[in-house]
Parts: structure tokens; sequence; C-alpha cells
């Protein structure tokens, strides 16, 4: 009974702590790999106030990741463009199941 309750207590946190890092590793392995399509990327525009910002000519590899709206997105690309910062993004539909 004490392991039941044990387990209810922190086992499930553990088993989806796990399964998320499982996914995510598994998702940063597909991008590295580049088995996804640019139809599948999601332009993300955030504007920045950077003083002697320059425009840069071509997208930079980046990795993190970002939740909107109940969706998790693992950044691919960056570029800072007329000060916006350009996000390309991939949705992470795995971990947003878990």
């Amino acid at each position: 009974m004490l392991a039941v309750y044990l387990f209810n207590l922190a086992g499930y946190s553990l088993v989806f702590r796990l399964m998320i890092s499982h996914s995510s590793r598994q998702t940063s392995a597909a991008i590295d790999s580049g088995g996804y399509s640019d139809a599948q990327l999601v332009d993300v525009k955030i504007p920045v106030l950077l003083p002697y910002s320059t425009n840069w000519s071509d997208y930079e590899r980046c990795d993190g990741e970002v939740e909107y709206r109940g969706i998790y997105y693992q950044y691919v690309k960056r570029k800072i463009y007329n000060d916006t910062l350009h996000l390309l993004c991939l949705p992470d539909f795995k971990r947003t199941c878990l």
C-alpha cells in the first residue's frame, strides 16, 4: 500500500519527465538530421529594440523551445531583420500530447 502511495506521490511526475525528455531528444535528433520540411515551420515574429543592430542575410540554426496556447514548439532557425526577430519553429505534437 505504501509503494502505491509513493508512486502516486512522485512516480507519475518522474515518468512524465522521462517521457518528455525522451521526446525532446527524438525531436532534436530529427531537426539535426533535417527530418522536416520548410512547409512545417511556423514563423514567429518578435519585435526587438536593439541599438545598432544589423540585418542578417540568412537564418542561423538555434535550439530552444516555447509553449504558445498549449502547443509546444522547437526553435529551428532564427534571424534578425528590420528590428524584428524571426523564429522558425517546428510544432512538437508528441510533447503536447504528454
